[in-house]
């Protein structure tokens, strides 16, 4: 059956290659089993499996059969730019949305209708300008609180901080100069990602929330180990541990949440929340207006447990990752902790005053966003480089309605038979922003290396903060930084990685170097194969 399947479907798609007709596009690839198709290919090593196949894009489209549905993979990232901007009205983006809320943060699938009213005010409130700014101050607050005391210098667990336990953190000696100083071994991407979800989380639900479910962060890493499988609608009792895993997570999130709601029910009625709840009054107002809504409308729970869920996954998940990755990344290169250093002194003010009595004060820390995102390019080029290196970003749509796509000005390599080709009704269209730009040598040189610098205008000095196109060379749309998560907050995750420059100085341990581990891929962001232990201390401010 196999064989025959093969021979069926390559047999198929040779003569859509020598017929050059539009109307065949919806002809996918050669694939060995009926139904199934190419299903067993992306699930096991997607990238590998669109690395080889990618070449033979047909104008740009790559069609594909999956799980008896056919699929259109745009790799020609201007085409993807066109076919998001001017067919929109014909792709239906919400359905992909709605089974994602379904398999992945447990929504109930009767309550269609009550998604669609959330889902119209859940935009409208992100794009409340208002809101988001308040809720990027309150991100930026926790941030200069909390990034002078990244590591508490202790081996006692009860004195660390709450993002260090997890890392396995604890204290050594490292000469420095004719002295000796103390420095913290720890698990990087392990304490980076905890301190920042520990801030973000603590802005949008509050350090109530956060005493109250410490295994919050736990729970939400859990839950994107086991996204592969939870997206196919895995049952819980499938003998796979990171799917098993990941339920027990959601379940726990999902309590969490509705405790949570039922205390700022009790606290929007001016009542005292029952026990163990005590004070509120630090919840972001994102969060109070979208409960508020919620409240009104009578959106059932089901509905917007999961969809505050998907919020706060995604918002942790997207920080964290950018993150940890970009600040490996600026250590791991020759010379550009110094370069960026010397870039962002002037935005960024880390001080410390002189001891008293032999006893070091606290550093105080002082950012000044605007000014790291309108002069500080090459700290701007680190991170959207890091996003093309470790972020595959995709739109998905259903087509409602068949439509035309002309490629007169949309692909770089236009074949001299056709100018367009078709979309039928019914056919999934999956738009990787990312993904060509990666890649494809032909699109971008030493596309598998991190080189910020392919991101800088030539036009520009150093210090104007001009950066070429956000989805970067040849990338085209807006797509690649904002496509995780519902809010961009690009502005807290460049004071993240400017702040603890500024305060930190990070080594590898001893007799080893700066390595940068292999990914894994679980949802979007890349996630490394193994940690990296490394040696922090604080820089001398005083010198």
């Amino acid at each position: 059956m196999a064989c025959s399947t093969r021979l069926t479907s390559g047999r198929r798609y040779k003569s859509k290659l020598a017929s050059h007709d539009s109307k065949q596009m919806s002809i996918p690839l050669p694939y060995w089993l009926p139904y199934f198709g190419h299903f067993f290919q992306l699930f096991y090593n997607w990238r590998a499996f669109l690395g080889k196949t990618s070449k033979a894009a047909y104008q740009g489209a790559l069609p594909l059969h999956v799980l008896g549905r056919k699929c259109i993979l745009i790799v020609d990232p201007r085409l993807a730019k066109t076919i998001i901007r001017e067919h929109a009205p014909f792709l239906d983006f919400n359905i992909v949305r709605w089974r994602l809320l379904i398999n992945v943060f447990g929504a109930d699938s009767r309550h269609q209708q009550a998604y669609y009213n959330i889902q119209k005010h859940a935009q409208a409130t992100l794009g409340n300008d208002h809101l988001i700014s308040s809720l990027g101050a309150k991100v930026r607050a926790e941030i200069q609180s909390r990034a002078p005391e990244l590591v508490s210098f202790s081996d006692s667990i009860v004195d660390q901080n709450v993002w260090e336990r997890p890392a396995g953190a604890y204290v050594t000696q490292q000469p420095y100069g004719t002295k000796r100083r103390p420095v913290v071994e720890v698990s990087f991407f392990t304490l980076i990602k905890n301190f920042v979800g520990q801030a973000y989380l603590t802005a949008i639900l509050g350090s109530e929330f956060m005493e109250l479910f410490p295994s919050v962060l736990e729970d939400l890493s859990t839950l994107d180990d086991g996204w592969k499988h939870l997206v196919l609608g895995f049952p819980r009792w499938m003998p796979i541990r990171s799917l098993n895993k990941a339920h027990m997570a959601h379940r726990r999130l999902q309590k969490a949440i509705k405790s949570f709601h039922k205390a700022l029910d009790a606290h929007a009625r001016g009542e005292e929340p029952q026990r163990p709840w005590r004070d509120l009054s630090d919840v972001s107002a994102l969060m109070k207006e979208r409960r508020a809504f919620c409240r009104h409308d009578n959106t059932p729970p089901r509905i917007e447990e999961p969809a505050v869920l998907a919020l706060i996954w995604g918002l942790y998940t997207k920080a964290a990752s950018e993150t940890s990755w970009t600040l490996l990344q600026i250590w791991a290169t020759p010379g550009m902790v110094d370069q960026i250093r010397h870039e962002i002194q002037r935005h960024v003010k880390a001080t410390q005053r002189l001891p008293v009595l032999g006893v070091p004060e606290p550093a105080q820390l002082s950012i000044d966003t605007s000014g790291l995102m309108n002069s500080c390019a090459l700290l701007k080029a680190c991170l959207c480089e890091c996003v093309r290196l470790q972020c595959s970003p995709m739109s998905v749509g259903k087509v409602d309605e068949g439509f035309t796509v002309s490629l007169n000005k949309t692909t770089s390599d236009i074949s001299e038979h056709s100018k367009s080709f078709r979309i039928e009704a019914g056919t999934y269209v999956v738009a990787m922003t990312a993904f060509s730009a990666k890649s494809e040598p032909k699109v971008l040189e030493d596309h598998g290396a991190f080189k910020p610098e392919r991101w800088l205008s030539q036009n520009s000095e150093p210090d104007d903060g001009e950066v070429l196109d956000k989805t970067g060379p040849e990338a085209g749309g807006e797509e690649l930084i904002n496509i995780v998560g519902l809010i961009n907050m690009e502005k807290e995750v460049l004071a993240l990685v400017a702040g603890i420059l500024a305060l930190w100085e990070v080594s590898p341990t001893p007799s080893r170097e700066w390595v940068v581990p292999k990914q894994r891929w679980s949802s979007v962001f890349a996630q490394p194969e193994s940690d990296v232990r490394v040696r922090l201390s604080s820089r001398n401010l005083l010198e």
